[in-house]
């Protein structure tokens, strides 16, 4: 830092204040959540064009179904009352048509199919078409599906009902994801200051973290809202992301500070930490950055953002680290010296580490114990469930597991197609779909129906048929897509059909998912190798860390699959996100022993003097960044709760590695031959350099 630096204070903290202003106001002005198909999908997504031409086609509209318990069905005074409750319903402005026992004649077998069940005297059915409308970012869902409760609640012969549909869902995820980013916000807020009170022992130091991390959360998130996005499931993660994450170099610049202000004044301190961390700093910077920007290749518009807007986050986060911090330090801490007991808690910290390190066969027998877990990598899967997704206590599992014990369908895939081919292979291909053990009923054209449904386009072309399910996860519902493309191949070889549906869209995803993981770990491990070794200057060292950083996060995907946790929109994000994470560590104790080293230490002594310098610093970053993840445990739904668990884990796992098997190989014999030979071939280097140059001067 120079001297012009310092004079100039008093305006980078007026321009840190005034973007982080900006940020905030953009972000409550423009703040939304939306989860609709539509913010999931780049526009030229074929799947996504199949179904916005089905919409175009056919309208905007989709099925909800609400299942109702009465006292008995066969009671002759049902129906006048079902058709009184249907008209109310249909009166509402998102809801268009509602079929019911009461809208079907008597006897008709679709009756009989889809609205009661043989062997239940107690439950029968209802089908609402509701608006489904692509571009619409507002709450819509949520308050037509108010307005149907508040319906069915007045209905004083319902003693008990269940809604399902993909508009529930939606709706469910739009509140969860406001719930979970308000209740991480605060509590990853809380813990961060309580954390960082327990482990830096001073309010002063707690001050600036807080100030770095929420007003990178403000830049971020301001700069989503600025871009035209809203937040949705995954996005909502970011600001518990940035906060656990944008406090690392913090962590590392403020016990820097004050080791050096033992024994120099505060400013001379500050410059000296910069100038001793910003380089480690960058790399942790850059490898975290690499980490999220493996994702940023995904089709899946969500994860896409995450990836983009946390490595602008956590770049944020390093600027102010290196620019910001050091000037709150100075102006908190303008006098010299440290505390008692700070100076005391770090010997005792770089104590145990000693002990620790001390007995080697029980550091190997405890890495070759975590290693056991990597036998799961063979069943890890990936499959996407959105009603498994939430907790089983919760209002959707529940509904879905009421309709589906009652035994009706719950979930509607359309079929579009034309009507060329006969009537008969026509029966023939719809008979071969009900025959499928997945199919509950097949909604085809029929006399009376096709009008009632508009099963048949105007211009008398193109049918649709609807598939009622139960609810499948993503992997059975593209098993049975192909099973009807096959039936189709067999019965209609000339005819054109189109499979699409929310929930073909959301199955689509998975393959996404999977193709993301895959991706990013092909992306993510060799450029981090490139990276390592760039940084180090040492293709060796670049090795060291790059396998200790590696070894966390595969342990992780091993355990998931022994847990059986599959892959799925959240989860996703844990390798290639915790890879960038886990090196992190690595590179701070690499920078220290290649510094201690260069000053002519013996490997041991390097390490230790390295733990001395960089161990206590590395555990707080630890404590405070897994406490950050921690906090998505307590989500309502499964995906975030697992990202972050699992995440905490990983970091977790990946700073013991650092601080007992990594000092290990540091001071082994094989590092300090290695620096031998170095130093040798520099000698050597030096001189034939003297003996040319006194050669030329003798010529």
């Amino acid at each position: 830092m120079t001297k012009r630096f310092w004079q100039y204070r008093r305006l980078i903290i007026s321009g840190w204040l005034l973007l982080t202003i900006v940020g905030g106001a953009w972000l409550a002005l423009e703040f939304r959540v939306d989860n609709s198909v539509s913010v999931w999908f780049s526009k030229n997504d074929p799947a996504l064009q199949t179904y916005k031409q089905y919409l175009d086609d056919w309208g905007e509209r989709e099925w909800t179904m609400a299942m109702i318990t009465v006292d008995d069905v066969r009671d002759p005074t049902l129906r006048p009352k079902l058709q009184e409750l249907v008209t109310k319903l249909e009166q509402q402005e998102r809801c268009h048509k509602v079929l019911s026992a009461a809208t079907l004649p008597h006897g008709h077998p679709l009756s009989e199919k889809l609205f009661f069940r043989p062997d239940d005297q107690q439950h029968t059915l209802l089908l609402l078409q509701t608006d489904n409308f692509f571009q619409r970012q507002d709450a819509y869902r949520g308050e037509m599906l108010q307005q149907i409760e508040d319906e069915l609640q007045a209905a004083s012969f319902i003693d008990e009902y269940h809604i399902v549909g993909t508009s529930v869902v939606n709706a469910e995820l739009n509140r969860a994801a406001v719930f979970d980013m308000v209740l991480f916000f605060c509590l990853v807020t809380v813990l961060l200051t309580l954390s960082s009170l327990w482990l830096m022992r001073s309010w002063r130091d707690t001050v600036v973290l807080l100030a770095i991390a929420l007003s990178t959360v403000a830049l971020t998130l301001g700069l989503i809202c600025a871009c035209g996005y809203s937040l949705n499931i995954v996005t909502i993660m970011l600001p518990t992301i940035l906060i656990a994450l944008s406090t690392a170099d913090a962590v590392h610049m403020i016990q820097a500070f004050h080791t050096h202000r033992q024994h120099m004044p505060s400013k001379s301190a500050a410059t000296t930490a910069v100038g001793e961390l910003w380089l480690p700093c960058l790399g942790t910077t850059i490898t975290t950055v690499a980490g999220f920007m493996s994702l940023a290749g995904s089709p899946v518009l969500p994860v896409f953002q995450l990836a983009v807007f946390c490595s602008f986050g956590i770049t944020c986060a390093w600027l102010v680290s290196v620019l910001v911090a050091p000037l709150l330090l100075v102006h908190l801490w303008p006098e010299s010296g440290m505390q008692v007991a700070r100076a005391q808690r770090e010997e005792r910290i770089v104590s145990w580490l000693q002990v620790v390190i001390a007995r080697p066969v029980l550091v190997v027998l405890t890495f070759a114990l975590l290693c056991t877990v990597l036998g799961g990598l063979s069943r890890l899967k990936a499959d996407t469930n959105y009603v498994g997704f939430f907790r089983s206590d919760s209002a959707i599992p529940m509904s879905y597991k009421a309709v589906d014990d009652a035994g009706f369908p719950q979930s509607p895939l359309v079929i579009v197609l034309d009507r060329q081919a006969s009537e008969a292979a026509h029966a023939q291909f719809i008979s071969g779909i009900e025959e499928l053990p997945q199919v509950r009923i097949v909604v085809a054209p029929s006399p009376g129906l096709s009008e009632m449904l508009d099963l048949v386009s105007v211009d008398g072309q193109q049918q649709r048929m609807f598939v009622l399910t139960s609810y499948l996860g993503s992997q059975d519902l593209l098993r049975l897509v192909d099973s009807i493309r096959d039936l189709q191949q067999k019965h209609l070889p000339e005819t054109v059909i189109a499979v699409t549906g929310t929930t073909m869209l959301w199955a689509n995803m998975d393959s996404s998912v999977i193709a993301t993981q895959k991706r990013s770990l092909l992306i993510i491990a060799p450029l981090m190798l490139v990276v390592l070794c760039f940084l180090f200057r040492s293709l060796l060292l670049g090795i060291i860390g790059w396998i200790l950083s590696c070894l966390p996060v595969a342990m992780i995907l091993g355990l998931m699959g022994f847990l059986g946790i599959e892959i799925n929109i959240a989860t996703v994000l844990i390798a290639g996100v915790t890879l960038g994470l886990a090196v992190d560590d690595a590179i701070h104790l690499i920078f220290a022993f290649k510094e201690k080293r260069q000053m002519g230490l013996s490997s041991e002594a390097a390490t230790l003097e390295s733990l001395r310098s960089s161990g206590t610093r590395i555990l707080l970053t630890t404590l405070i960044v897994m406490s950050g993840f921690a906090c998505m445990g307590v989500s309502s739904f499964h995906p975030t709760a697992n990202f972050g668990i699992l995440t905490c884990l990983t970091i977790g796992i990946a700073a013991l590695f650092d601080l007992t098997l990594l000092p290990l190989i540091l001071k082994s014999p094989l590092l300090e031959r290695s620096s031998e030979r170095r130093v040798k071939q520099v000698d050597t280097e030096i001189i034939k350099g003297t003996i040319e140059v006194s050669q030329g001067g003798l010529k």
